[in-house]
């Protein structure tokens, strides 16, 4: 080990132990961010440490909404290495403790890689030092600490760079491959935005450094890094080829309807520019200059391109310096931050207008500033003080310019006032070191590397730490759920049940997954998309699936048998208590109705009778029939009582002596419209209500009411009023669609094993249409009896098939699409790879 490497490991030492003091001080070793971090990853994280410990994996998962694939979880865990550390976990609860000291480890390795990769480049120890560091910590990965595979993504990009620079001296491509094989399996989202940098790296390092194409060099470069290349990709087939299926079927690649050659908006030019010189401080709007715009690329974010404030007080430097390739690299640098400003550049590098593809930036950024420091005895001390003069002034400028016309948000105006005094300061200090007191430099970078992690860390997390009782708060949401345990130990092991849990803040959205019960809420970036329009949302664009009461007998077709409730909220119709605990705040219910798996009919309605009708219909000609893609099929359905009422905000009357609800329907304008009910008794205003929930809701009236007047406001457009319609079930209507449903054939004997379903059903009369309450997914088959048989999408993104009369024996099982060939293929890439090491031997 050299005495340059040590250096390297004792100052980054120093930053972690400090990173890592400040979060036992302050958060007792915890490290949570809020939004994406508490919602979404712990439980991702929970979910997947429960299978891999009790040994229940499997490729299906039954807890995410309505059940998933399984590998939709390789975008967001079960690829990322450092989760294997999690398993070392006692239990799940000890999980939200390993985040950081994982990140410590993470933040290890990318600073050891980091400086093998610039090694490679540049000899001037300082210079490898300092970007390693600079590398580790850029804006990137601190805006992505919320998200700790992201930071695994780092981990390869740094390891990809090293064999990149290896390939030139016919080194490495063996680790190459198994980088990019990692990288596939880790996220195919960033392996194809690596592939493009990959491509844009190779163009730029070869003629650094050969100067002119030379066909006898390019060539058989080229053909070892894309050999190298396409058989890492080979060999990570067995987790790539059914991800893609996954990706092909969401909406998730998409050009947005924008002109592909139209240029970026004034502000996210602004905020690209100005994000050289504002530290990442939070995740939805860190640039302290320039707010975020609505309809800006990558929701306004632009891009994380805080290379420390050293990057933009040496820029001017490049005037003066000469080094090999110096022309090339500049070239390079004008031409990536030029795709900054077209849109099809996101699209094409990224598949939509995301800005997670500008660690791109990161990398031309520590290029730079490598080169810069190498030939420190270039520089010209009056274009230090110039360059620094330039910066503090740009930073003081825009901070007045952006207090003064409101330019930003109130949490970044107060970030303002501690940010803004320490670049300035940390300006000041660097030109000293740089110039005459230069054993000061290594300190000025800790400090502003430090300072940076805890604004980072304190505004990612507020949220948690407002709460004051935070993390008791988090452990007891997430993990402390012993009602739930108690209806699991009512059923067997392998029983098919769902039950839901009144849970309506953004911890509770992903209750289902941290606690593995079969639900229907979740967050809809990984669930199966094949349900789209079935979800609570469809219609809408929201990134959760939400409780949602009024949908209750939609529910019950589901196969919901248990409802937790919070105490003193309304009970939905045909539910009764099981357990009221004076220690819980909840209460257990029961359903009147037990839908198990799903059941038979030979009534069917046509997709194209229901397709452009509003939410709350289509949902009632489910409760009636099953939906299948058929013209032929010509059952029809009723719809409840419309009550009286001139289309849009209106009064109208409640019916006197009714026992039931009201559904206000408003889902054909706008579905997440905010709907608001005053409710009025001789004139004076009783009571007021506003609605959460996406289509429709419904609601009791169980006061003498004699007036009520609901409206219904765009969440897009608040001076809009959307049109809505409202209907009348009462109590007696809700006891015949149950006794409906408990006469129809449902299966028996159900045995759920996560892959494998198995079931009796007896088939009453003639051939009948089965509806299942399993999310089709093209990777499940159906045997009945022994033989396959062909299944259909029912009901908005069911599985179905058709059964003739009799008792039938059914099997369903579970392969993602794509596993076999894509296991091949990693097979035949393996054999390849290990041929060619013992060849080489």
């Amino acid at each position: 080990m050299t005495k340059e490497f040590k250096k390297l490991l004792i100052i980054i030492s120093i930053i972690l132990f400090f990173f890592y003091c400040f979060l036992l001080i302050n958060h007792n070793g915890i490290l949570l961010f809020w939004g994406d971090g508490a919602d979404q990853y712990i439980q991702f994280v929970s979910n997947s440490y429960d299978m891999m410990r009790l040994g229940e994996f499997s490729l299906w998962n039954s807890t995410m909404g309505l059940g998933a694939n399984m590998f939709t979880m390789f975008f967001t865990v079960l690829g990322s290495p450092s989760f294997y550390l999690m398993l070392l976990a006692p239990n799940k609860e000890y999980l939200v403790y390993f985040i950081a000291i994982i990140d410590v480890i993470r933040f290890l390795i990318i600073s050891i890689l980091a400086y093998f990769w610039i090694s490679k480049l540049i000899i001037n120890e300082k210079a490898r030092i300092t970007v390693s560091i600079v590398f580790t910590f850029s804006g990137w990965i601190l805006f992505w600490m919320h998200m700790p595979h992201f930071m695994d993504m780092f981990i390869y990009l740094a390891l990809i760079l090293y064999c990149l620079e290896n390939i030139f001296e016919d080194k490495k491509k063996i680790l190459f491959s198994l980088s990019i094989a990692g990288l596939g399996v880790l996220s195919i989202y960033q392996l194809y935005m690596m592939s493009w940098f990959i491509l844009f790296y190779m163009l730029c390092r070869y003629f650094m450094k050969y100067g002119k194409f030379d066909k006898k060099i390019f060539l058989p470069l080229l053909r070892k890094t894309l050999l190298f290349y396409l058989l890492g990709i080979g060999i990570g087939m067995i987790v790539i080829l059914p991800s893609i299926f996954i990706l092909l079927s969401t909406n998730r690649i998409d050009s947005s309807g924008f002109n592909l050659f139209s240029i970026i908006s004034l502000n996210d030019i602004l905020r690209t520019i100005t994000s050289m010189i504002s530290p990442v401080s939070n995740d939805y709007d860190y640039n302290l200059y320039f707010g975020a715009i609505s309809n800006g690329i990558g929701d306004g974010n632009t891009i994380y391109n805080y290379t420390t404030i050293l990057f933009p007080l040496l820029l001017g430097q490049l005037i003066h310096i000469k080094f090999k390739g110096k022309k090339v690299l500049l070239i390079s640098t004008v031409i990536m931050y030029s795709l900054l400003l077209f849109r099809f550049s996101y699209f094409i590098i990224n598949g939509n207008l995301s800005i997670r593809w500008t660690f791109f930036f990161v990398v031309i950024n520590c290029m730079l500033l490598a080169f810069v420091l190498e030939n420190q005895n270039q520089w010209n001390k009056k274009t230090l003080i110039i360059n620094a003069f330039i910066v503090i002034s740009m930073i003081l400028g825009l901070t007045i310019l952006s207090r003064s016309i409101d330019l930003i948000s109130i949490q970044n105006r107060l970030i303002q006032k501690y940010v803004i005094p320490f670049l300035i300061l940390i300006s000041c200090l660097y030109v000293v070191s740089l110039i005459k007191f230069k054993r000061l430099f290594y300190f000025v970078l800790i400090v502003e590397i430090l300072f940076c992690l805890f604004v980072r860390m304190f505004n990612g997390d507020h949220w948690i730490i407002d709460e004051g009782k935070s993390i008791d708060y988090y452990h007891s949401k997430i993990f402390y759920h012993d009602v739930i345990n108690e209806i699991k130990s009512k059923e067997t092991a392998n029983s098919f049940y769902r039950l839901e849990i009144d849970s309506r803040d953004n911890l509770g959205y992903n209750l289902p997954l941290a606690n593995n019960y079969k639900g229907f809420s979740f967050y809809v970036s990984v669930y199966n998309y094949y349900t789209a329009p079935l979800y609570e949302n469809r219609l809408g664009n929201q990134w959760y699936n939400g409780y949602q009461p009024s949908k209750y007998l939609l529910k019950s077709l589901l196969g919901n048998k248990y409802l937790i409730q919070s105490k003193d909220t309304e009970i939905p119709y045909g539910y009764h208590e099981i357990n009221n605990s004076n220690e819980s705040n909840y209460i257990e219910f029961e359903n009147s109705i037990d839908m198990g798996l799903g059941y038979a009919t030979n009534k069917l309605i046509s997709y194209e009778d229901v397709k452009d009708k509003s939410i709350f219909e289509q949902d009632m000609a489910m409760l009636q029939g099953i939906i299948v893609d058929d013209v032929n099929a010509t059952s029809s359905y009723t719809m409840p009582n419309a009550v009286d009422f001139d289309s849009v905000n209106k009064v109208f009357k409640p019916l006197v002596d009714f026992e039931g609800q009201y559904y206000i329907d408003y889902s054909l304008d706008d579905p997440q419209t905010t709907c608001r009910y005053e409710m009025y008794y001789e004139g004076n205003q009783f009571d007021e209500l506003t609605n959460y929930e996406v289509g429709y809701q419904a609601i009791v009236l169980d006061k003498p009411y004699n007036d009520v007047f609901a409206y219904c406001t765009s969440n897009n457009n608040p001076n809009h009023y959307s049109n809505i319609n409202i209907y009348s079930i009462d109590n007696q209507d809700v006891d015949e669609l149950y006794n409906n449903w408990n006469n129809q054939d449902k299966f028996e004997d159900v045995v759920y094993k996560g892959d494998e379903i198995t079931a009796k059903i007896k088939i009453t009369s003639s051939n009948k249409m089965v509806m299942t309450n399993i999310p089709y997914d093209p990777g499940w088959k159906v045997k009945v009896d022994g033989k396959y048989t062909p299944i259909k999408v029912v009901n908005f993104g069911l599985i179905g098939f058709e059964l003739n009369e009799g008792m039938h024996d059914v099997q369903m099982t579970f392969i993602p699409q794509g596993l076999y060939v894509g296991g091949f293929i990693t097979i035949v890439s393996l054999g390849i790879l290990v041929f060619i090491v013992v060849k080489k031997k």
